[in-house]
């Protein structure tokens, strides 16, 4: 599509068992896929110990055949993302909102 100009790589965690049978969580790649950003949302701001956490809600155009799940690690442009809610499947893009957590 024409207003899909970046490009999203969608990583997903796995958990295999590594030495003396303890798990180690990797995170491996699921595929690459023309994306459109929006503008924010929103943001909410969390106290925690020591410091405020941020977080910024967007949402995200992705073309139809991704495969996007909820808690993948997205990267988009360089930064990272988090999916947040199940995808909403059109005919021709799927709609998603996405987080980004930082440090205040």
């Amino acid at each position: 599509m024409r207003f899909m100009t970046d490009e999203v790589i969608v990583k997903r965690n796995q958990t295999v068992l590594g030495p003396l049978n303890r798990p180690i969580t990797e995170l491996i790649e699921i595929g690459r896929y023309k994306c459109s950003l929006d503008k924010g949302t929103g943001s909410t701001v969390t106290q925690t110990d020591p410091q405020a956490v941020v977080r910024n809600l967007f949402n995200l155009y992705v073309e139809p055949q991704a495969d996007i799940k909820r808690n993948d690690v997205l990267y988009i442009n360089g930064e990272k993302y988090f999916a947040t809610d199940p995808a909403v499947r059109h005919r021709t893009h799927i709609e998603l909102e996405i987080i980004t957590n930082a440090e205040a």
